[in-house]
C-alpha cells in the first residue's frame, strides 16, 4: 500500500511491475529503499503512479487528445523508473539498503578455542567463594562437564 499523501488527494493508479528483468530489478530496488518489510515481489505487485515523475508519461499523447476534449490516462513510457522518493523520516526508510552494510564478525576456531581456554582456567583457578556457593565438591563435576561440553561442541 502506498502510503504517498498524492496517492489518496491525486488520481493515481498502481503500475504493475514490468516484464523486463533489468526495468524489474530497477523498480525491485526502489521498493526495498523505501519499505523496511519487502522481500521479494509477488505476481501482482504494483508501484503508485505517483513515485513517477512527469517525464516518465507519454507527453504527446495527452495533449493530443486534451486537444480534442477526450478523456486522458497517463501512460508510462518504456524504461520507465521509479525516482520520486516518499516524504518521510529516516528511520523509517530501510537503513539496511541505504546504509553501508556492515561486516560480520568472524571468529577464527584458534581465538574460540583460546577463549574456551581462558574459562575453563578461571573456573579452575578462582575458588568457589559465598558469591558462587558453589560447595568445592560440585566443581570437578562442573568443570567436567563443561569441559566434554566445550570440546565436542565447538
Amino acid at each position: 500500500m502506498c502510503h504517498s499523501p498524492e496517492f489518496y488527494y491525486l488520481k493515481n493508479k498502481w503500475l504493475l511491475l514490468p516484464k523486463v528483468e533489468r526495468q524489474r530489478v530497477l523498480w525491485i530496488r526502489f521498493v526495498k529503499l523505501t519499505r523496511v518489510d519487502f522481500s521479494e515481489p509477488s505476481k501482482n505487485s504494483a508501484i503508485c503512479s505517483a513515485h513517477f515523475s512527469d517525464e516518465c508519461y507519454e507527453v504527446d499523447r495527452i495533449k493530443f487528445k486534451e486537444l480534442f476534449g477526450l478523456s486522458t490516462s497517463k501512460r508510462l513510457l518504456p524504461n520507465s523508473v521509479p525516482s520520486i522518493y516518499p516524504k518521510r523520516s529516516a528511520d523509517v526508510l530501510n537503513e539496511g539498503f541505504i546504509a553501508e552494510p556492515k561486516k560480520k564478525l568472524r571468529t577464527s576456531a584458534a581465538l574460540q578455542k583460546r577463549e574456551r581456554v581462558k574459562i575453563l582456567q578461571e573456573l579452575l583457578y578462582n575458588p568457589p567463594n559465598e558469591e558462587t556457593k558453589n560447595p568445592p565438591e560440585l566443581i570437578p563435576t562442573v568443570l567436567c562437564s563443561l569441559m566434554m561440553r566445550m570440546l565436542t561442541h565447538p
